[in-house]
């Protein structure tokens, strides 16, 4: 993890880059050849846009400063929570695309041009969902552990800071935005594997966090994290609108 950087700054910006660099930038302009112009295209998934060039940066940046406070003591089985969350995150990412390409009757787009089978962007997107799901996985598990095993008064610090309710936040705006994008395709699997996951990403924040925080403690980053996502979703629909 000290590859992410020295200092939680610099590793909440590198990471947030990198990600924003493999993701939304390069599916950007990819999508800017119109090589792949199957049915409807990047720009009409608010999860695809928003969420990769925004919420998406946002929750790794988080996480990476979080995993090198120097606040937050190493644990001796870092690298086991570490592994686990990966493993399962990353399985959950393959998990859905799975029932991407899996759908017989889904909503084409510029990475699923017709049923059972992945555009050149399709599989790319599938490898950068499953691999950033795992990288997500492991530090959110990672800090995650280290945090529920520092002392109260580390705990209670960073519930009150405006990074918690940040991630709290994103999560939250990832999950709905999956669900928006899915509204119409809830009768197919690709449609159900998404909203599936949207409604479990914010559940196991919502878990997760009073599993770490403690209930009372968790009250206010995720409080403070609906805020967040209001305002964020509040974006997202001035320029996409609500689903109808």
């Amino acid at each position: 993890m000290k590859a992410l950087g020295s200092t939680p700054r610099s590793a909440a910006l590198r990471s947030a880059l990198v990600v924003l660099l493999f993701g939304f930038i390069t599916l950007s302009l990819m999508s800017a050849t119109g090589q792949w112009d199957v049915g409807r295209s990047m720009w009409h998934y608010r999860s695809a846009t928003w969420g990769d060039a925004v919420v998406l940066p946002m929750i790794v940046a988080v996480l990476a400063a979080a995993v090198l406070d120097r606040r937050i003591p190493h644990t001796a089985n870092d690298r086991a929570w570490a592994a686990a969350g990966a493993s399962l995150f990353g399985v959950a990412g393959l998990l859905v695309q799975i029932s991407w390409i899996a759908a017989s009757d889904p909503v084409r787009n510029w990475t699923i041009p017709r049923a059972h089978h992945f555009s050149f962007p399709g599989w790319y997107h599938a490898a950068f969902l499953v691999t950033t799901s795992a990288f997500v996985g492991g530090m959110t598990f990672l800090a995650a552990h280290r945090i529920r095993a520092a002392p109260r008064s580390v705990r209670n610090t960073l519930s009150g800071e405006w990074a918690a309710a940040a991630l709290c936040g994103a999560a939250i705006t990832f999950g709905v935005l999956l669900a928006l994008d899915s509204a119409d395709s809830v009768n197919t699997s690709a449609g159900q594997g998404s909203t599936t996951a949207a409604v479990a990403s914010v559940l196991a924040m919502v878990v997760l966090t009073s599993w770490v925080l403690g209930p009372r403690a968790a009250v206010r980053p995720v409080a403070r994290g609906l805020l967040v996502a209001v305002v964020l979703l509040g974006v997202a629909t001035l320029t996409y609108g609500w689903p109808g």
